[in-house]
């Protein structure tokens, strides 16, 4: 089983939510917008996550996108999908 991780992410809400699932279930964690896309990075390379899907606002996304690969670490591979959530 690929390990795989998805962010829901609100504008208007300060904490952000990250699910990850192994093999050995799902994690979920809690973060600041300010430091998210830091944090997916780090969570990407700890857990070796290659897909990555944003769920919210496409628009908004974008630059949290952009964020989290110019955060990333220098041979990670890191594919990431906007998705918008639903009722956008």
């Amino acid at each position: 089983m690929e390990n795989k991780m998805i962010a829901k992410i609100s504008p208007i809400t300060l904490l952000q939510t990250v699910y990850i699932w192994t093999e050995k279930g799902r994690e979920q964690f809690e973060f600041d917008i300010q430091e998210l896309p830091q944090k997916i990075t780090i969570l990407a390379n700890q857990f070796q996550i290659e897909n990555i899907d944003l769920i919210g606002n496409e628009a908004y996304l974008l630059k949290i996108k952009n964020d989290i690969v110019n955060n990333k670490f220098a041979n990670q591979v890191l594919n990431i999908t906007i998705n918008k959530s639903k009722g956008e």
